[in-house]
């Protein structure tokens, strides 16, 4: 019928396709009526059920593309929420048994307290750069078409937050990290998706390109962790050091599970295709050949970046270190999440090399400044987020960015690579500089604090939050004997520290009248040898439960 409203419940009813066949028979009746018309009447009538049809077909057409794209968005948010259940069981595994149950709880207030104060603030805040949203007041609303973007933007949200977990982890106060994360979740991280991903955001206007967030999630998130991670002071025993001479001794803290950790990693390298792929956020033929072209080069990043990473194991450690092998595969896919969409293939090969020397050297940097980081958050996800960007400057392909201004390293102009480093330094200083007075102030409010007293922290953050260890095997008693063991290492180290000191300063003159050499004074050689190397045979026999504690 000629003049069908695009809304009527009988196209509604018939579907997709019969609505396209039905429009065609149409079309085709139409034409041949109208081609034997000779009268003005009678061509003016076929000239409107002609428009009719077509009108009509586009409409139907529109709104198949439509829910295609709802139903792609809404897939590929539930993927990238599952990916809360790899962060849990990486970090789960990555701290030690006495504080599994604190890392699991702090999983589970990103991922629940955290869509309170999305759809409440955060969502809104957004503003169009929130996967496509319309509108442009959101706050507390994710009523009709807005519906799937929100529930996938905020699948993005909580991503950041979680980040940040991972480098207070083990000694930072529960109530003083859900104040964090809601700030981060409800202002720092909206904020960042306004300038970046909205098309009228200050960033996106000088020509930002972030595809699925190397800088807009992760960098976000590693700084913050970074920041929390200064803020918070390294665990208790992690470097022993000397003030005076400024000689540090490192002290490891081995993952509990590693297994755990290994499946968390399945978990996340699974969830990515889907964090990158479904950043098209459509699903008509074109986006779906942008997210192909992402999926591969989730792929060869990552695995490039894993074989890179344990060369480089293999030739300093001499040895294929699990926990590492996680860093250096999850750097990878950090690297690759900005530029997935814009880079060839050989790209993403080569951003993978050079994922796996940032990631190595940002950890050891973190180290030699003696800052503790127990899940690397900013070496896997800071360094790599800012790597990202500067990448997709570097690396964009002309007819994958679609502008004139391609990457720098293709014989493009610097423009992507200008914007994008001045992004990437208006994240660092957005979201460090907020965390940092977050962070500080949580430190010293009254009655809040930051950081848990020593005994709390050496018995372990479940015994005080969470009614008791994750484990049944796991005793208070045995805890605390295996904190006697590391107290006593650090006694001896810290006196051997002192003892190479004096060596440098005085040399010894043995045999000599007033030699202290040997005397319970000086704490001589023999002594310290042996209550060393019972601290070492001690942890060797029981090297099983040591590790697991």
């Amino acid at each position: 019928t000629p003049g069908r409203s695009a809304s009527s419940p009988a196209r509604r009813d018939l579907g997709l396709p019969a609505a396209m066949a039905l429009s065609s028979e149409l079309l085709g009746a139409i034409d041949d009526v109208c081609a034997n018309q000779t009268s003005a009447g009678a061509s003016h009538t076929c000239e409107r059920l002609l428009s009719a049809a077509v009108t009509d077909l586009d409409a139907a057409i529109g709104d198949g593309e439509t829910a295609r794209t709802i139903f792609y968005l809404l897939i590929g948010a539930y993927m990238v929420l599952f990916m809360q259940a790899g962060f849990a069981m990486l970090e789960v595994g990555v701290v030690r048994a006495k504080n599994a149950k604190a890392i699991a709880f702090k999983n589970l207030v990103d991922l629940f307290l955290g869509g309170v104060v999305w759809w409440l603030i955060g969502f809104g805040l957004s503003a169009n750069g929130a996967s496509g949203a319309t509108g442009t007041n959101n706050y507390a609303d994710s009523w009709g078409s807005n519906g799937a973007s929100f529930l996938h933007s905020f699948a993005f949200a909580v991503t950041t937050t979680t980040i940040v977990s991972g480098g207070v982890a083990e000694r930072c106060k529960f109530d003083a990290y859900v104040a964090y994360s809601i700030f981060m979740i409800g202002i720092i991280y909206p904020l960042v998706v306004s300038w970046c991903w909205d098309g009228e955001g200050f960033l996106a206007e000088r020509g930002f390109l972030d595809f699925a967030g190397s800088g807009v999630v992760h960098l976000t998130g590693g700084v913050g962790a970074l920041v929390g991670a200064i803020c918070v002071g390294p665990r208790y025993g992690r470097f022993v050091d000397d003030d005076d001479e400024g000689i540090v001794e490192v002290v490891e803290f081995k993952s509990h599970s590693s297994v755990i950790s290994n499946l968390g990693t399945y978990i996340l390298f699974f969830g990515w295709f889907s964090f990158n792929a479904s950043s098209t956020l459509a699903a008509d033929a074109d986006s779906m050949h942008t997210a192909a072209v992402a999926a591969a080069n989730t792929l060869l990043c990552p695995a490039f970046a894993f074989c890179v990473g344990m060369i480089m194991q293999i030739y300093y450690f001499r040895t294929h270190d699990l926990p590492a092998a996680h860093n250096y595969i999850l750097g990878g896919l950090v690297a690759i999440t900005g530029p997935c969409a814009f880079v060839q293939s050989w790209a993403a090969c080569v951003i993978g090399v050079i994922s796996a020397i940032t990631t190595s050297t940002a950890s050891h940097v973190n180290v030699a400044l003696k800052i503790d980081d127990p899940l690397d958050a900013f070496a896997v996800h800071g360094a790599n987020g800012l790597l990202g960007l500067i990448a997709v400057g570097l690396f964009a392909e002309e007819n994958l960015v679609g502008d004139d201004d391609f990457g720098a390293f293709l014989g493009g102009g610097g423009r992507i690579l200008e914007a994008n480093l001045l992004g990437g330094l208006v994240i660092i200083a957005w979201s460090g500089g907020v965390s940092l007075v977050i962070f500080q102030g949580l430190k010293y409010l009254p009655g809040v604090g930051l950081r848990v007293d020593k005994d709390t922290e050496l018995l372990g953050l479940d015994m005080k939050y969470h009614d008791g260890f994750a484990y049944p095997e796991l005793s208070q008693a045995m805890v605390q004997e295996a904190n006697e063991y590391r107290l006593a290492e650090m006694r001896v180290q810290q006196k051997n520290i002192k003892k190479k000191k004096r060596a440098a300063k005085t040399p010894r003159r043995t045999g000599q009248p007033g030699s202290m050499k040997g005397s319970s004074m000086e704490g001589g050689s023999d002594k310290d040898s042996s209550v060393s190397g019972w601290v070492r045979r001690k942890e060797t026999r029981d090297d099983a439960s040591e590790t697991k504690l």
